[in-house]
Formats: structure tokens, C-alpha cells, sequence
């Protein structure tokens, strides 16, 4: 017989409402776990090329990032506390990463980008546990507001650019080294 504990719930229920908001944009399509055990991430979002729309059979990904998704206390305030090593885990990962505070009270999402530039402005914390983050009122999900699609749109641009754009920015590296070694 199966034991499941509050928090089996309670992540259920964070993960259903993650689920359902970001479906309902019609350009990300969410393959999250519940109950894992996996540290850092709990799954993905495949952002599509374009909406899915009634007539589609199916789309193509433009992207993936990896997400982490924790329900808000009652009395967040616009803070949560991120452990260190999730952060860390972050600066490593090829996928842009999106870290997710559900609030379950309200059914309001509360996004981060969790960027380099991100990690390196709490560079001198990550030897802490924790570190306590303020989510920003514009970055939020609702079943109403979809703003975030653009941005979110951007990020994996931005990212897919510097992964395709790498080769040739490594060959003009290497002609300038060599150019100004030789001169």
C-alpha cells in the first residue's frame, strides 16, 4: 500500500496549477513531475514555435526550459527563500532555467528567470543554504494575463543565439588572438 504525505498534496495541487496556466498560453507545454525526488528541477517547458490552435495536430519547440516549482506560503509578501545549491545547479545548466512560486491562495504564479546575471548578483550568498528572492509584481501568471509569453519568447531567442552563434563567435575570437599575436 502507497503512503503519501501532506506535501504529496499539496505539490499535486501546485503542479496542477502550473500545468493548467501555462497551457492555456497555447505556446508552452509543460512536462513537470510531481512527487520526485529529482533535487533542482521538477521537469520542463517545451515553449512551440507558434500557438497551438484547434486546427493544429501538432507544433514545433523553439525551445525548453528546465523548471522548479514551490508553493508560497500564505504570507509570502513577494519573498521566498531559494536553497543555494538549486542556484547553483542553474550556473551549470545548458537550458534556461524558470523557478516558479505558486500561490495557491490567489492561483497566481510568481516567476523568476534564474539568468547568470541573476546568480552572480547573489555571488557572495551561495556559500549560505538559502537566499530570499523578491518576485517582481510584473513577472506573474494568471488565467488572465499572458505577458509573460513574450518574454519568456525572448529568453529562449536570446539562448538559442548564443548556442547557434558560438562556433562563429570562437572562430573570430580565434583570428583576433592569432592576428594579435602575430602583429
Amino acid at each position: 500500500m502507497a503512503n503519501f504525505c501532506k506535501n504529496n498534496l499539496i505539490d499535486a495541487e501546485a503542479v496542477g496549477l502550473v500545468t493548467n496556466l501555462l497551457a492555456k498560453s497555447k505556446r508552452i507545454m509543460p512536462k513537470i513531475e510531481c512527487q520526485d525526488k529529482w533535487p533542482n528541477i521538477d521537469g520542463y517547458l517545451y515553449f512551440l514555435e507558434k500557438p497551438m490552435e484547434a486546427h493544429d495536430d501538432c507544433a514545433e519547440t523553439l525551445g525548453t526550459f528546465e523548471v522548479q516549482i514551490k508553493k508560497l506560503p500564505k504570507d509570502h509578501n513577494m519573498k521566498f527563500s531559494i536553497e543555494t545549491d538549486f542556484l547553483k545547479y542553474c550556473k551549470n545548466s545548458f537550458n534556461p532555467v524558470i523557478f516558479l512560486g505558486v500561490d495557491l491562495e490567489t492561483g497566481t504564479l510568481y516567476w523568476l528567470h534564474i539568468s547568470n546575471g541573476f546568480i552572480n548578483s547573489y555571488e557572495s550568498k551561495l556559500s549560505q543554504g538559502t537566499v530570499t528572492v523578491t518576485f517582481e509584481e510584473p513577472k506573474k501568471i494568471t488565467a488572465a494575463e499572458f505577458g509573460y509569453v513574450a518574454v519568456w519568447e525572448n529568453i529562449i531567442v536570446e539562448h538559442r543565439n548564443k548556442i547557434v552563434g558560438y562556433d562563429q563567435i570562437k572562430e573570430n575570437l580565434d583570428s583576433y588572438t592569432f592576428i594579435s599575436e602575430n602583429s
